[in-house]
Parts: structure tokens; C-alpha cells; sequence
């Protein structure tokens, strides 16, 4: 019930572009977690009620890229549903194109974007789907394709 009024109440100037890779963010709910800390295990040196991340996706993208990162994060997402869905002649990229979208839901609550293979997942999806090649291939020659073409 506090991190987004929080939130926006500490990002107003800075929403357009975020806060970049080291971007913190006020809360004061994180003042009294924080005040325990010392100074040598505070080596990032963040101040007591900043925070590194915030626990939804859609925040954490607009604290480190801001809202055109995420607008263009968005662009290419929904225009590989759209072209994973529909314009697809295989059920691979119809998967592709599935795992996306429940990325998306699944930001609201959760899903940082950060190293892990599930958002690595959630890009090699968008690739799939956004490539014209793997989208027009049939379904039963996506995998041996490749298997052929290292045989010669």
C-alpha cells in the first residue's frame, strides 16, 4: 500500500528517463530498516529510506530506463504478440508470443528485470517472434533445419 505513492511521489521529475543503473528511490518505510546498518556493510552507500529496487516490474523499469525505456520495452513486446500470434505459421512462435504476454501480466506484481533466465527467456521470445524467418517457418522444420545444414 506504500510503494507506488511512494514511488511516484519521489520520481516526479525524473519519470521521462529514470534515475539510471544506480537509480535509488525514497521510501520511508526504509528508514527504520536501514538505520541498523553500519557503514562498512553499507558498501554501496545507499542512505537509510533510498532503495535500489522496487518489487514491481513496471517501477523497477521506470526507476532505472523511465517511462520512454518503458514505452519502448512495451513497443516491442506487444508488436511481437501481435506479430507472434497472428502472422506466425508455427506453433513455437505462438508459444514465443504466449510467454510474453504472461511476462507482462506478471510484471505488475513481480518480475524484476534483471539477470536471470527467465527474462532472458522473455527476449529471446520477443526475437523469435519479431524474426520473420522463424515466424514464417513451417512448425516441423524450425529444429531440423538447422540439424541438416550442419551435415554439409
Amino acid at each position: 500500500k506504500y510503494v507506488y505513492p511512494d514511488f511516484f511521489l519521489d520520481m516526479k521529475g525524473d519519470m521521462l528517463f529514470g534515475r539510471g543503473l544506480n537509480g535509488t528511490t525514497y521510501s520511508y518505510i526504509f528508514e527504520d530498516v536501514m538505520e541498523n546498518v553500519d557503514e562498512t556493510s553499507n558498501s554501496l552507500g545507499v542512505k537509510p529510506g533510498y532503495r535500489r529496487e522496487v518489487e514491481s516490474g513496471y517501477l523497477q523499469t521506470i526507476l532505472k530506463i523511465g517511462l520512454f525505456g518503458l514505452v519502448l520495452k512495451l513497443v516491442l513486446a506487444l508488436s511481437a504478440i501481435y506479430l507472434g500470434l497472428f502472422k506466425s505459421n508455427n506453433f513455437f512462435v505462438k508459444s514465443c508470443a504466449f510467454i510474453i504476454i504472461e511476462w507482462l501480466f506478471s510484471m505488475y506484481p513481480s518480475s524484476l528485470p534483471e539477470y536471470r533466465v527467465s527474462y532472458i527467456l522473455f527476449w529471446l521470445c520477443i526475437g523469435a517472434c519479431l524474426s520473420r524467418e522463424t515466424r514464417l517457418a513451417k512448425s516441423s522444420i524450425i529444429f531440423t533445419k538447422n540439424i541438416t545444414r550442419n551435415k554439409n
